[in-house]
């Protein structure tokens, strides 16, 4: 099973954009790695166990099962929910309590782009956050297509390159393209 990485926005808070892509990403036998962020985390979670996919979700985690950890941004209750739905949940993805949340986040983040052999982003627009930018360039990185929903792409934080329109499971998006390195020969 190919999985690939759906994650946004902590602020996306548009169930239908989501349910589409992760729905008919299921439906094709993909397979479905996420993080545990309010936002798109928190849809793609619920996406996926309402179109009967929790066997094929991992949620990676930045805080402990009993909640330690968590921090504002964090969804606890979706990544319980998945985990009582038979989803794989890997509890402090991030690191130990001892590593520092924003720390947890980001090793969270790149873990997560590591086992992923794809990504799909959701965002209301503008410049990607820094989770969302760590993990599009995790990917880009190693070669990986990553796709875009959102009314109006922006920039990814330490990259270069451009969203050009593209198709993910039949729904338009954007596809990021890198920029290409030029010689003056």
């Amino acid at each position: 099973m190919v999985s690939i990485l759906f994650c946004g926005s902590r602020s996306f808070s548009s169930f239908p954009v989501v349910q589409g892509p992760v729905s008919r990403w299921l439906a094709s036998g993909g397979g479905i790695i996420c993080g545990s962020s309010a936002g798109a985390d928190s849809l793609v979670v619920s996406a996926a166990v309402n179109a009967g996919g929790a066997s094929s979700l991992q949620v990676l985690a930045a805080f402990s099962v009993s909640g330690a950890g968590a921090g504002s941004c964090s969804s606890l209750q979706s990544a319980r929910f998945a985990s009582a739905s038979g989803a794989s949940v890997v509890w402090l993805a991030g690191g130990p309590l001892s590593v520092p949340f924003r720390a947890r986040l980001a090793a969270r983040s790149a873990s997560a782009a590591s086992q992923a052999a794809g990504g799909v982003v959701f965002s209301a627009g503008g410049v990607l956050g820094p989770g969302s930018s760590l993990a599009v360039s995790c990917l880009v990185s190693r070669g990986c297509p990553v796709w875009l929903f959102s009314p109006s792409p922006g920039a990814v934080r330490g990259l270069s390159g451009s969203w050009v329109p593209s198709v993910f499971c039949g729904f338009p998006c954007f596809r990021f393209v890198p920029a290409q390195l030029s010689f003056g020969f």
